[in-house]
């Protein structure tokens, strides 16, 4: 019986597509309507949004410096192995690096060389009342209330936590496909500050790091000669001896002009068109969702009259 009725079952599906078909054509101009109102929304997006340049460098991370010495190597190897076994992944030099620009040390030390915060939010700064001004109006006012609703943060005056977001959401690392290769860039409405922000923020960046590195190196010193100075077994002594000409190696490393965590491949530079809005993006998917809620308008309605 189910074998005799499946060509009756199958014709009422070549029907029901048909029907569907006819459906969605002569219900096209309501189509049509809901994406032209969405590439007029697009269009609107458009003239309403703030250009964005991108400043962009390209960088290679360097070869950590490395001990030649065999006894140097054995301590390497067991310190690689308890790493291992504690669960840690090895960090390199350039983990290190991407780590310091989503740091508060790195965004204290900004706004103390450069006056970032007076820079970035300058205009919301009262003078007469020496103190920052909160955002007015309707969708502030709203947000707030959203925010205080749902117990999320809500307006506070910029600082040093607020700077140090801003950094981390603004500096982007991106590995280059198919080479060891990394983008560093910014994005900002001002060509010139997104290239000075990407220039000053990798300088400072890697100072930080030169820094932290020359006080373990100095640390490591200190130890190693009060320990070559009482061992008194040879082999101990000339590991140890191995051990404090490797750290003066890198503390000369540290000292030189030399690129320490990435090597600059490609000069910064910024672009000389916006990168944002995409025309082709806000315009396109704003015009793609117009045509699918008009086409489930168009099918809702056709199963309504079929009920």
């Amino acid at each position: 019986m189910t074998e005799a009725n499946q060509p009756q079952d199958d014709s009422i599906i070549v029907v029901d597509l048909r029907q569907l078909f006819w459906a969605l054509l002569k219900g096209s101009w309501l189509i049509i309507i809901f994406a032209a109102i969405g590439t007029v929304f697009g269009i609107r997006h458009l003239h309403n949004h703030v250009l964005q340049y991108e400043a962009r460098m390209v960088v290679a991370p360097t070869s950590e410096p490395t001990g030649g010495s065999k006894d140097v190597g054995k301590l390497g190897l067991l310190a690689g192995i308890a790493g291992n076994i504690g669960g840690a992944a090895r960090v390199t030099l350039f983990d290190r690096l991407q780590q310091i620009f989503r740091s508060h040390e790195f965004a204290k030390n900004m706004d103390a060389r450069h006056q970032l915060i007076d820079i970035l939010y300058g205009t919301a700064w009262d003078k007469e009342k020496r103190a920052w001004k909160e955002p007015t109006g309707l969708r502030h006012e709203w947000r707030e209330k959203y925010n205080k609703f749902l117990k999320q943060p809500v307006w506070q005056p910029p600082s040093i936590e607020s700077l140090s977001k801003y950094l981390a959401g603004t500096i982007n690392f991106k590995g280059v496909k198919d080479t060891p290769f990394f983008e560093v860039t910014v994005s900002n409405r001002d060509p010139k500050f997104a290239l000075w922000l990407l220039q000053s923020s990798y300088e400072e960046a890697e100072l930080i790091l030169r820094e932290q590195d020359r006080a373990q190196v100095g640390l490591r010193q200190e130890y190693l000669e009060t320990k070559i100075a009482k061992v008194r077994l040879h082999d101990l002594h000339a590991m140890f001896l191995e051990m404090l000409r490797q750290e003066v190696r890198k503390a000369m490393l540290l000292d030189s002009d030399l690129p320490y965590s990435a090597r600059v491949i490609e000069a910064a530079h910024v672009s000389s068109q916006p990168t944002a809005p995409d025309l082709n993006f806000e315009i396109g998917w704003r015009l793609m969702l117009g045509a699918i809620l008009g086409i489930f308008v168009v099918l809702v309605h056709y199963f309504m009259r079929r009920s």
